[in-house]
Formats: C-alpha cells, structure tokens, sequence
C-alpha cells in the first residue's frame, strides 16, 4: 500500500534529481550519467522488493527493554532515530572494515555516478544482512510502527539528499553540514582514495563521524575521483 511516506520518498528522489541537474556539485559526463541512473533505478525495485518481502516473512515481535513505552511520542521519536542512525553508522563502518561484508558492500561503491537513487545500489545479500540487524535492534528495544515509520522516512530522505548530486549554496552547506550530511560530506566517502573511502559513515547526522574519529572534511572531487580503484574491484 503506497502512503504519505512512500509519496514523499519518491518526490523527494524526483526533485533531487533535477535540482542536482540544473544545480549540479561536479559535472559528469551525459550517457555515462544515464547509464548510471538507469542502473540505480533498477536496483532501487530489487531492493525495495526484497525489503517488502523481508518485512512480510520477519518472525521476530515484541520487546525486551521498554524504550516503546515512553510517554512522550516525540522523546520515542528521537530515540529510535537516534538509535537507529547509529547502528546504521556501526554497521556502515563494519561492511568497510571487515573484507567479508565489504566483497559485498563494495558493490555500491562501484557507481562512478552520484545521484538520489544510488543509495539504493546495494547487494542484495547486504540488504538481507542489514535488515535482519535493524529487525533484532528494533525489537530489543521496542520501537513501535510509529517511531519506524518516523526513522524510515528520515533515513530515507538525508540517504537521498547524500547521494544526489546537488550543490548547496555555501553558507546553506556550511550551515547544515553542521549536523547533517550533507552531498559535499557523503561524495568524499566514494572517492577512489581509500582512505577517503573509510571516513564519512554516517547518514543522517554527522556527529557521529566526528565522535569516533572518523570525519574527513570535503575537498576537491574531479569528475573522475568517484568510484573504487580497480585494484579493490
């Protein structure tokens, strides 16, 4: 069933797109970056259909902690996307630092494109692994279907916003780049250069790359900068 939620997620792709086109962060080349979008959109189904069927099949239910039984829904709110942003920043730092989930992880960084949709360039076996984490995370503490939905559509929006190729005016970066990540911040994350590669983890708020030490701070990205060596292919 399609809702505000999923409205939202595919307008927000639909103008991020566009803006990143008519206000672009660094140019790429015209059939390459069809090419690229056509990929991304075509994964961005598989992806989106696994998860459907993954959340239809999942067995888990329930609680352990009572962090769901919180008065304030806006308190619930900001834990779970709190919560959850931060396991999305640890287990984004692991698929890089452990070779096995990284033979799958680098998969997304083989686009030599950015744009909105490829946040959904993922391996389905990394999807399968991600989701089963969040599920155990989410059921431990409780979260219920209100605050998911709140984090989904949260996520969903800045991990589209980083991927896409926009350019902010300076001051509007330099502002948000204060607590989000923002398209400058993420592109830096699929430089060729791998130590470029292992910073730059997080997705919705980037205190946390700055709290583990793990913040590269953006420069310079060429045309040609995106991607993975062939060497790591």
């Amino acid at each position: 069933m399609i809702g505000v939620r999923e409205v939202t997620l595919v307008s927000a792709a639909i103008l991020l797109t566009v803006c990143g086109l008519i206000f672009p962060l660094r140019t790429f080349q015209r059939t390459k970056r069809t090419r690229y979008f056509l990929f991304h959109l075509l994964f961005t189904g598989i992806v989106l259909g696994e998860v459907a069927i993954l959340e239809k099949y999942k067995f888990v239910s329930g609680n352990i902690f009572t962090v769901g039984s919180l008065e304030s829904p806006w308190v619930k709110m900001l834990v779970c996307i709190l919560s959850l942003d931060l396991l999305s920043y640890f287990w984004h730092r692991l698929n890089h630092t452990w070779a096995f989930l990284f033979r799958w992880h680098k998969f997304h960084h083989q686009t030599e494109v950015m744009d909105p949709l490829a946040a959904y360039r993922f391996h389905p076996i990394e999807v399968f692994f991600g989701y089963q984490l969040r599920t155990a995370v989410i059921w431990i503490l409780g979260f219920g279907a209100n605050e998911i939905s709140g984090f989904v559509l949260v996520y969903g929006l800045l991990n589209l916003f980083q991927h896409s190729n926009l350019r902010l005016p300076w001051q509007v970066d330099k502002f948000l780049s204060n607590i989000f990540v923002t398209p400058r911040i993420h592109h830096m994350h699929h430089l060729r250069d791998l130590s470029s590669q292992n910073s730059n983890y997080s997705t919705i708020f980037i205190f946390w790359d700055k709290l583990f030490r793990s913040y590269t701070a953006p420069g310079v990205i060429g045309e040609n900068d995106i991607g993975l060596n062939w060497s790591d292919k």
